[in-house]
C-alpha cells in the first residue's frame, strides 16, 4: 500500500471513527429503532469524510506528495467536534464564576487555534504525521472490529408477533371509546405545584372540571423516578420495592419492559380487549416500537431522535436540538395523525409523553421557545421556579387545546391526564435518603393525576396512584371494578454510591 493510500484510508477512518463507535456503544437501541434511525448519522459521516478528502486533494495539487499535514488536521478536527459537550463541561467547572464572560465557543476557537499552530509548527516532522496515519487506521481498526463483534453476538428480542403481542379480533364493549393516557413528565400535583412556586394552579383544574375531569391525585406519587413511574404503569404492578431481590432489576422498567417475550400486562390486555396501541414519543426515551405503533414514524421522528444523541457531544448538537423542536413534539403528532390512524375504524390506545413541564424549561407561559442547556434534563435550580410555573402555564394551554380536539372526535373516550413525579428544587439527591427533608419528598412525590371516564365508570373514580390508574383504565375497558393495589410510594436517588439501587418506603406527610 502506497503512503497516498494510507492516508486517504487515514481520513476515511478517522472521519467514520465517531458513528462506528457510536453505533458499537448503542447497538442494541439501533436495532430496536431500524436501519432508517442511522439514515442522517450516515449522511454526516459522508459530509465529513468528503470534506476531508477534499482538502487533501487539494494540497496534492499544490504540492505533489503534500497533503501529509491534512491527516493531521482532520484528526484533530474530529476530536475537537466531538468533545465540545466535555469542553463545555470543563469551562463551566472551572470559568463558570471566576470568568463567566468565556463562554464554551471562545474556548473552542482558542483551542483550534492551539491545535491548528502545533499543526503548521510541525508541519513537516514525518514521525508525528506517520503517527498521525497510524491511530487513525488502528482506532477505527478496532472499533470496526469491536462493532462487527457487537452485531455477531446481539440477540434480538422476539418480534412482535409473540402471543399476545397482536390486538385481538374482538368488539370493544363500547363503540368510540379510545384510550389517551397522557404523561406530562414532571408535571407536580395542586398542592407540590403551590408549595414550592406559590403558583395556585386551580383555574386549570377548573377548566378541566367542566370538560369532566375528576383530580384523583394522591399527591403520593408511587416513585419518584420516570423509569419506575413508566414501569409500574404498563406493568400494572410495582417493578420494584423495597425487597432487596428487586432492587437494580430492570425486568418491569420502562423501556426494558418492552423488550420481553410477551407485551406488558397493560399492552396485553387492551390488545385482548381489540385495541390498537400507538405511542407519541419523546426526545428523551423515543418511541417503543415492540407492541405499540409509532405516531410521528414517517416525519423521521425516531431519526432524529438518534441523529442527536450521536450529534449531541458536537457543537451541531444545540442547534439541531432547538430546529427539531416541532418533530418530537408528542401533542403534535397525535393532533396531525390522529385522522389518519382512526381511519381503520379500530378502537385506539394512545400513549402520549410530554416533556415541555420537565428541565430545561424550553418554553415561556405563551409557548415561546426559548434557547437553553439540552443537556441539563436534572436542571432544577433554585432560582427557576419561574420558569417551571411558565413551562406548566404552557402546558396547561396545550392540554386544554389538545384535550378539545379529542373530545370533538371521540366524547366517549377514556382521558388521564398524569404526571410522573413532582420538581425537584428542593431535593438533595447527593445526600442519604434517611437524611431527606419531609418537604422535600412531597415536592417530589406531588403528581397530576386527571381522569376523564364513562359515565359507568365513575363511580370506582377515587384518589389514586399511577399503577391503580391504569389498573382503573384497564377494568373500565373490560367492563368490570379494578382490582387496585395498596398505595405506596418508594424512595430512590439519582445519584451513584450505596444507595443507587436502593428502594426505601417513603415516609408518612
Amino acid at each position: 500500500m502506497t503512503l497516498n493510500s494510507r492516508r486517504i484510508l487515514a481520513i476515511i477512518a478517522i472521519s467514520a471513527w465517531p458513528a462506528i463507535n457510536y453505533l458499537e456503544k448503542n447497538w442494541a437501541e439501533v436495532a430496536r429503532r431500524g436501519p432508517r434511525s442511522v439514515l442522517w448519522i450516515l449522511v454526516f459521516t459522508a459530509v465529513f469524510i468528503a470534506i476531508g478528502l477534499v482538502f487533501y486533494r487539494l494540497a496534492q495539487k499544490r504540492r505533489p506528495g503534500g497533503g501529509a499535514m491534512v491527516v493531521g488536521v482532520c484528526l484533530a478536527t474530529i476530536l475537537l467536534v466531538f468533545s465540545y459537550s466535555t469542553l463545555d463541561t470543563l469551562r463551566a467547572a472551572f470559568f463558570a464564576e471566576s470568568a463567566p464572560w468565556f463562554t464554551t465557543p471562545m474556548a473552542w476557537v482558542l483551542l483550534i487555534g492551539i491545535v491548528a499552530a502545533m499543526m503548521y509548527r510541525y508541519r513537516k516532522l514525518t514521525v508525528l504525521h506517520t503517527a498521525a496515519v497510524t491511530f487513525c487506521l488502528l482506532v477505527a481498526g478496532f472499533a470496526g472490529a469491536q462493532l462487527v463483534l457487537k452485531i455477531a453476538r446481539y440477540q434480538a428480542p422476539p418480534v412482535e408477533t409473540a402471543e399476545g403481542g397482536l390486538p385481538s379480533k374482538v368488539t370493544p364493549r363500547k363503540a368510540g371509546m379510545n384510550v389517551y393516557y397522557i404523561l406530562i413528565d414532571a408535571y407536580a400535583g395542586r398542592a407540590g405545584l403551590k408549595q414550592v412556586t406559590g403558583y395556585d394552579n386551580t383555574p386549570f383544574y377548573t377548566e378541566l372540571g367542566k370538560r369532566g375531569f375528576v383530580d384523583v391525585s394522591t399527591e403520593h406519587s408511587n416513585y419518584l423516578r420516570t423509569i419506575l413511574s413508566l414501569g409500574g404503569i404498563f406493568a400494572l404492578q410495582y417493578p420494584q420495592t423495597d425487597d432487596p431481590r428487586t432492587f437494580g432489576s430492570t425486568e418491569f422498567t420502562y423501556p426494558e419492559i418492552f423488550d420481553k417475550a410477551t407485551p406488558p400486562a397493560l399492552i396485553r390486555r387492551l390488545h385482548a380487549a381489540g385495541y390498537e396501541g400507538w405511542h407519541s414519543a419523546t426526545p428523551w426515551g423515543g418511541c417503543a416500537h415492540r407492541y405499540l405503533k409509532c405516531l410521528g414514524d414517517e416525519f423521521l421522528l425516531e431519526t432524529d431522535y438518534v441523529t442527536r444523541t450521536f450529534l449531541a457531544p458536537t457543537p451541531l448538537g444545540r442547534p439541531i436540538e432547538y430546529l427539531s423542536a416541532t418533530t418530537d413534539d408528542a401533542f403534535l403528532s397525535v393532533e396531525t395523525r390522529l385522522p389518519l390512524v382512526e381511519k381503520e375504524g379500530k378502537p385506539l390506545f394512545v400513549f402520549v409523553h410530554l416533556m415541555d413541564a420537565h428541565p430545561p424549561f424550553r418554553y415561556d407561559n405563551h409557548c415561546g421557545r426559548k434557547w437553553v442547556r439540552q443537556e441539563d434534563w436534572n436542571g432544577w435550580h433554585k432560582g427557576l421556579e419561574h420558569e417551571y410555573v411558565d413551562a406548566v402555564k404552557c402546558v396547561n394551554n396545550r392540554v386544554e387545546h389538545l384535550i378539545d380536539v379529542l373530545l370533538a372526535r371521540n366524547p366517549e373516550s377514556i382521558i388521564v391526564l398524569q404526571g410522573d413525579h413532582g420538581s425537584a428544587f428542593t431535593m438533595e439527591w447527593e445526600k442519604p435518603m434517611a437524611t431527606w427533608k419531609t418537604s422535600s419528598i412531597a415536592e417530589r412525590g406531588s403528581y397530576l393525576n386527571l381522569v376523564r371516564a364513562p359515565e359507568d365508570c365513575r363511580q370506582w373514580l377515587k384518589p389514586m396512584g399511577q399503577i391503580n390508574t391504569a389498573r382503573f383504565v384497564i377494568a373500565c375497558v373490560e367492563g368490570r371494578e379494578p382490582e387496585l393495589l395498596p398505595e405506596r410510594t418508594y424512595l430512590t436517588t439519582y445519584s451513584e454510591g450505596a444507595e443507587k439501587d436502593v428502594l426505601k418506603p417513603a415516609p408518612a406527610w
